[in-house]
């Protein structure tokens, strides 16, 4: 933790002097919760002690102090230094959540863009029909539940494996999977508002649903969770991961692969006498 916030407090630095020493940057949401951050965790120095309902109050108390001491300090640098306000971002998304009205042309000029509306049921639609989305709430519901007992482990006190093996079946332990969890549920909720996402959600949608259904930690996870005796589940996980994207790399190059090269077939090449004289006359 604290080489990140060492990492972070770097790069806001960096961003300072590059900038020729804007003094925006000292009131910005990152700084003012890093500082938030250091000091809420100075007075909470044993947060992992005590049950699970003291730790669950310590755990929102730490929160609370850290949005506290952020807000504060955002505000006292605010009325400190004369920074100059820009809060176009705000007033935009209250107006697009409408919570409040405005004349800017601006704002209503961007609120008309295709990009700031709801996405359409086509989005949802075309990754139904390749199979990437039934696929993707699969893989995204084990990990977030794996990651919740992970979560409710850590809460209770419970001792964590460090070295974890494929017979543990606790995807939800690994750090990049909490990581992915958490962020494809924040693009996604995003998506929902602003159409314009689905160029950044829908590749991350495809990579998270490859990484689950190629994973045998996955499949391991699940059959832990059904106390599956009758097979080998190390064995039946291991088949899993290499067949289920078999099939589904099969079927996807059935149904698609005949309508590209019907599609490359019809596409004529354009021959202008024209421009052929021109292009020769250039060379």
């Amino acid at each position: 933790t604290t080489d990140i916030y060492k990492v972070y407090l770097s790069s806001l630095f960096l961003a300072y002097l590059f900038q020729f020493q804007n003094p925006t940057l000292l009131s910005s949401p990152l700084l003012s919760l890093l500082i938030g951050s250091v000091l809420a965790r100075y007075f909470q120095q044993k947060m992992k002690m005590g049950p699970l309902v003291a730790r669950v109050m310590k755990l929102f108390l730490h929160f609370h102090l850290v949005f506290t001491t952020g807000i504060t300090f955002s505000y006292l640098v605010k009325k400190l230094i004369p920074v100059s306000e820009d809060d176009f971002i705000l007033k935009f998304l209250e107006v697009k959540f409408g919570l409040n009205r405005t004349t800017d042309f601006v704002t209503n000029f961007l609120l008309c863009q295709e990009s700031f509306q709801r996405p359409g049921q086509d989005l949802f639609l075309r990754l139904t029909q390749a199979s990437v989305l039934p696929f993707y709430f699969l893989v995204l519901t084990v990990c977030l539940l794996s990651t919740l007992q992970t979560i409710y482990r850590r809460l209770s006190g419970q001792p964590m494996k460090t070295n974890l093996r494929l017979e543990d079946g606790r995807v939800g332990e690994q750090p990049e999977v909490i990581y992915h969890v958490f962020h494809t549920l924040l693009f996604g909720g995003l998506t929902l508002l602003f159409d314009g996402m689905k160029y950044l959600w829908t590749p991350y949608v495809c990579m998270f649903t490859a990484f689950g259904v190629c994973s045998p930690d996955l499949w391991m996870t699940v059959f832990k969770w059904l106390k599956l005796k009758s097979i080998h589940p190390v064995v039946l996980s291991l088949i899993l991961s290499t067949a289920v994207p078999t099939i589904i790399g099969f079927s996807l190059w059935r149904e698609y692969c005949p309508r590209v090269l019907v599609e490359l077939s019809d596409l004529q090449d354009f021959y202008d006498p024209d421009t052929v004289e021109l292009i020769s006359w250039i060379g």
